[in-house]
């Protein structure tokens, strides 16, 4: 299990204040700068949550820009536990310094622990998240499988979501979704003031969840939305292209996905039925980026999408690599996309192989290729690990030149 629960909420607001309170010695204030190199300033590299990050959080440092927490690291767990919350437990929530916050949880978090440490870390973990959400000054929160479940993570940092001005970016990740903690978090979304949401890789992700997902990232205005990493059935792929259909808002949409080259195994797929459900949306909507890549589509996918592109005008970015769109999904694109005037950006690469029959397009299919995207808007192509053949290299280059403006 990657996530604890640790008591009643009320039993948890009371302990906050209690848990590992004589554990500290006195500290005087320190006001002097650190001697932290110029290269650990935020934009660099994270610091680790451990003695001297919380140090450098508690003096308001200007280094104390990005902190992150790792499950993995058994002196970062060790040292949250060590915390006193009822003396610093407002380190965390009254910095103005730290902008970037990155926690990371781990299946054996609890494996070496007995009964006592276990619930004094979720305890700590529970004061942790108390102290994110009085926090006004992120920007950045990743959570990657939260140290508490999800019920508990929304219900804790709710009104950090809703109410934090300044947070920009919210990424989710490996959480366990349920009908409580998707209400939560929607009810969160529809009330924030977020540009950017990631939902990645969460379990039991249904079409009814994905509904109230994409209808509160609409009604806030979330201008990017990353789903990435679900292999979506005919029903997800449905609910999430209706819901995109009716909230035009987004501006860049990512259903990546991960492909293992040795086993040649997918994490991230969507049927043609919901692909096609997808690719209606782009009529509507005001969607600039798409990206798909080692998202398995297959030449049945790619087909639809290439029927949503002949009535889209907004796209800008399409990223289809390692998409196994096949030859034929690639001339459907191509086809597709003669005399559109927005797509300036198309990723192919590794993407046309045929999994069995011939493997190289013709010369003549290059030729109606490049001829598709002659009267194009098309600046930037990558045909990468395409079937070219070496007998068709010049045909494609005479081609390239003649009939296709792209600048690379």
């Amino acid at each position: 299990m990657s996530s604890i629960t640790g008591g009643s909420d009320e039993e948890s607001r009371h302990n906050c204040s209690d848990v590992n309170s004589n554990s500290d010695t006195n500290n005087d204030d320190d006001n002097s700068e650190s001697s932290v190199d110029s290269e650990d300033l935020y934009g660099g590299e994270p610091y680790e949550f451990d003695e001297e990050a919380f140090d450098l959080l508690k003096r308001n440092h200007k280094y104390a820009g990005w902190v992150q927490f790792s499950g993995w690291s058994q002196e970062q767990v060790d040292f949250l536990c060590s915390i006193s919350w009822r003396k610093d437990g407002n380190v965390i929530s009254s910095t103005t310094k730290l902008k970037n916050l990155n926690i990371e949880g781990c299946e054996d978090i609890l494996e070496n622990m007995d009964e006592k440490k276990r619930k004094q870390f979720a305890l700590s973990a529970k004061c942790f998240y108390r102290s994110i959400a009085e926090n006004r000054s992120i920007k950045i929160l990743g959570i990657d499988r939260s140290l508490l479940d999800s019920v508990d993570t929304f219900s804790i940092l709710s009104p950090f979501i809703e109410q934090n001005q300044n947070l920009d970016f919210l990424s989710l990740g490996r959480l366990v979704l349920d009908s409580k903690s998707v209400t939560l978090l929607t009810s969160a979304l529809t009330k924030c003031n977020l540009r950017s949401i990631s939902l990645e890789r969460c379990d039991n992700m249904t079409a009814e969840f994905m509904t109230q997902i994409v209808n509160a990232v609409g009604v806030c205005g979330i201008q990017n939305l990353y789903l990435d990493k679900y292999d979506m059935d005919d029903d997800v792929g449905i609910a999430l292209g209706k819901s995109l259909y009716k909230h035009n808002t987004l501006k860049t949409l990512s259903l990546t996905g991960e492909i293992d080259h040795h086993s040649q195994i997918f994490i991230g797929s969507i049927t043609p039925v919901g692909m096609d459900a997808i690719a209606v949306s782009l009529a509507s909507g005001s969607l600039e980026k798409l990206y798909l890549g080692n998202t398995y589509i297959g030449r049945e996918g790619a087909a639809a999408l290439a029927r949503g592109l002949a009535d889209n005008s907004t796209l800008k970015t399409l990223v289809l690599h390692d998409s196994n769109v096949e030859l034929e999904g690639g001339i459907s694109l191509a086809a597709a996309l003669e005399g559109n005037a927005t797509l300036e950006e198309l990723d192919l690469s590794n993407a046309m192989f045929r999994v069995q029959g011939d493997t190289i397009l013709s010369a003549d299919g290059w030729i109606y290729f490049f001829d598709s995207l002659r009267n194009c808007a098309l600046r930037h192509l990558d045909l990468r690990g395409s079937p070219i053949g070496d007998e068709n290299i010049q045909t494609m280059v005479d081609s390239l030149n003649t009939r296709c403006p792209l600048q690379s």
